[in-house]
């Protein structure tokens, strides 16, 4: 499958994705369906937050903001007051003398002064500054997204656009001075007045604050615009086809009719977070991507020289069984499973052991490749992973089955190029584990699937 052709899978899936690569420079504003994006995915509002920073046009009206806020505008009030023996202010000397008349007669030191007030609580400002206070309130929410080390944060954070931006919120006192109105007080006036401006500086935050408002309200037609212009997309094509495979695997968990499986609840995809997906049925089912998994979980592999006999020979063995079936040989293994798909309590007892480890979890390898080598590797990695699964420390399955079931491995290929339409079932039927191309993943899941649950 071709990026292209990715990409058009992923959809709106692509949104959680927040880890290396790239803004898209394709068009998926049209393929993004965002109703129920707020049900389905636990960091909803932290993402669009996210995508909201992202978006060209607030990068740079924040940029440009120190600049323009010199010549932000005010209105001048005039304030009088009474004072007795001092001046403060300029003399009104028709009120002063009107006041000594009524209430003071005679007494000299009585005088009426007036003094200018800028101020700033114009319908223009509390525009801005209730963009301002969006900006703000996006930064601090997605400061665990915002990694150095990722292209699209460059701006906000190698180029210290995000410190800068606090810098001067907290300390120009013309900002300071503006106050903060509830949301219910930002009137439809007050857009039409910043709209109108002749400052650009209050026509731009008033569309950017409408947008992000349309966002709040969850518009789809506005969402849709977002995350189409937003999307972080993987740089290398075969990252962006585990993420393929990682969302058919949710879709089709979505469409299994079984009380274990239930409602998910997607996790964004970022560094340092084990689950992407928790299903609340009756075995709180979990998904993790490019993990091992819970933390009783491990995989560790196999000695370099097995014993005859023991697991490490039977992985051997069954690859090279395996490999028979279809080219021939194996090669070198990875170090962890691509996803686990783990259901953590129907099938522990009282002890806190496995009591049936084949209606347990599900391991996958994904190899964006039809090549024979390729292929082999793959095949000799989820071998590998069956076979030295622990849990604390115990071997997942047992020395008789130790590659589990037949349903608890499955290796997701590239479609194959040559006349195959499709790997044959006849000689898959022996393996221990399901080698599927990634055209027919979501058919061959929806049979896999229902086999790991008790």
């Amino acid at each position: 499958m071709n990026r292209k052709t990715l990409l058009e899978q992923l959809t709106s899936d692509i949104a959680t994705y927040v880890l290396g690569g790239s803004l898209s420079e394709d068009d998926l504003a049209a393929m993004i369906v965002p109703e129920g994006l707020d049900d389905r995915f636990s960091d909803y509002d932290r993402l669009v937050d996210l995508h909201f920073l992202l978006d060209d046009e607030v990068r740079n009206f924040t940029e440009q903001l120190q600049r323009r806020i010199r010549r932000i505008k005010t209105e001048t009030k005039r304030q009088t007051h009474t004072t007795h023996g001092e001046i403060d202010g300029r003399i009104d000397w028709e009120q002063t003398y009107r006041q000594r008349a009524s209430e003071s007669p005679g007494n000299d030191a009585l005088f009426v002064c007036e003094n200018r007030i800028e101020h700033h609580a114009i319908p223009e400002n509390l525009i801005l500054r209730a963009l301002l206070e969006r900006i703000q309130s996006a930064l601090k929410d997605t400061k665990n997204y915002l990694n150095p080390s990722h292209e699209w944060t460059a701006p906000w954070v190698s180029d210290g656009l995000a410190a800068d931006f606090h810098y001067l919120v907290r300390q120009n006192v013309h900002i300071q001075d503006i106050p903060v109105r509830e949301r219910h007080e930002i009137t439809s006036r007050m857009f039409e007045t910043a709209l109108s401006s002749r400052q650009e500086l209050y026509q731009e935050a008033a569309r950017l604050l409408k947008r992000r408002l349309a966002y709040d309200d969850g518009d789809p037609d506005a969402i849709r615009q977002l995350l189409g212009a937003t999307a972080i997309t993987p740089e290398d094509d075969d990252k962006l086809f585990e993420l393929f495979v990682l969302f058919r695997v949710l879709e089709t968990l979505d469409e299994i009719d079984h009380p274990a499986v239930g409602r998910a609840t997607l996790q964004s995809i970022q560094s340092g977070r084990n689950q992407v997906a928790t299903y609340d049925g009756s075995q709180q089912l979990n998904v993790y991507y490019n993990s091992s998994g819970p933390d009783d979980i491990s995989f560790i592999p196999r000695p370099d020289n097995p014993i005859p006999g023991s697991r490490g020979d039977g992985v051997y063995q069954m690859a090279h069984d395996s490999m028979s079936t279809f080219f021939g040989s194996y090669s070198p293994r990875s170090q962890r499973p691509d996803i686990l798909i783990q259901a953590t309590n129907a099938n522990i007892d009282g002890t806190g052991t496995v009591s049936n480890p084949e209606k347990s979890c599900c391991v996958i390898e994904i190899k964006h490749s039809n090549s024979k080598k390729t292929i082999r590797q793959g095949i000799r990695e989820l071998l590998q992973y069956l076979a030295f699964m622990r849990r604390d420390g115990e071997m997942y399955f047992s020395e008789e089955r130790m590659f589990g079931s037949g349903s608890n491995g499955l290796l997701v290929i590239d479609d194959l190029l040559d006349d195959t339409d499709s790997l044959p079932p006849v000689a898959q039927s022996a393996l221990p584990i399901k080698i599927v191309q990634a055209s027919e993943l979501t058919t061959e899941a929806a049979k896999i699937f229902p086999r790991i649950f008790s």
